[in-house]
């Protein structure tokens, strides 16, 4: 995969490209969830997720053990911090993102600005 995009260093922090480029990285990237046979969305970085309408919050309880490639661990700070790149970009669905906090080192919660119906394919999409 070329580091360059349209004659565009992609450079660091990456840029968030809205192409098939996250397809031909799949075997590379791990997404937060994916999707079983019949299009319900099914655990893969995460081992829950829990909606509070009322509260307008997301929460999601991420797996323990896992590594990137560099031997850093997984955890919620990665989490938030790969979120908040995708809110700066304005990556689509991420508009309902008021803020991200880090509960523990394996929940994160999303603020949500608005009451919704929890759209998984935001993060079955996207590598977050």
């Amino acid at each position: 995969m070329s580091d360059y995009i349209d004659g565009t260093f992609i450079g660091y922090p990456p840029k968030i490209v809205r192409s098939f480029t996250n397809r031909r990285a799949a075997p590379a990237i791990e997404t937060l969830l994916g999707m079983d046979k019949t299009g319900k969305p099914i655990p893969k970085l995460t081992r829950a997720t829990k909606e509070n309408s009322a509260a307008k919050t997301l929460t999601l309880t991420l797996k323990k053990r896992v590594q990137f490639h560099d031997d850093n661990d997984f955890n919620a700070d990665a989490v938030k911090w790969n979120l908040e790149q995708h809110m700066a970009t304005k990556d689509p669905g991420t508009e309902r993102f008021q803020s991200i906090d880090v509960v523990d080192n394996y929940t994160v919660r999303i603020n949500l600005n608005r009451r919704i119906i929890f759209c998984p394919h935001i993060f079955i999409d996207n590598a977050y």
